[in-house]
């Protein structure tokens, strides 16, 4: 799960998820399980974004960057790459 700027401190809560081919999830049918697994409703994700993959490095590790600008393209913001430190 990610966060991209948004109204709350520290950003939205985004989950994205890779379904096993042949099942669905839909955004109800997310929080009902969480819900179920008694996660605070504060780490609640508010969006879910269905993906087949994950942009990976040549070693296997997510690249969380090319996620936080896709969701910001798609939500037409800039696209946040990390936070600056004044100096």
């Amino acid at each position: 799960m990610r966060g991209h700027a948004g109204p709350c401190p520290g950003g939205a809560r985004v989950a994205f998820v890779i379904c096993q081919p042949g099942e669905a999830l839909d955004f109800d049918k997310m929080i009902a399980f969480f819900k179920d697994q008694r996660i605070a409703a504060w780490m609640l994700p508010e969006r879910l974004e269905l993906r087949e993959a994950f942009p990976m490095t040549p070693s296997g590790k997510i690249q969380k960057y090319q996620l936080r600008e896709e969701l910001a393209r798609l939500l037409g913001q800039k696209p946040l790459i990390g936070k600056t430190v004044a100096t």
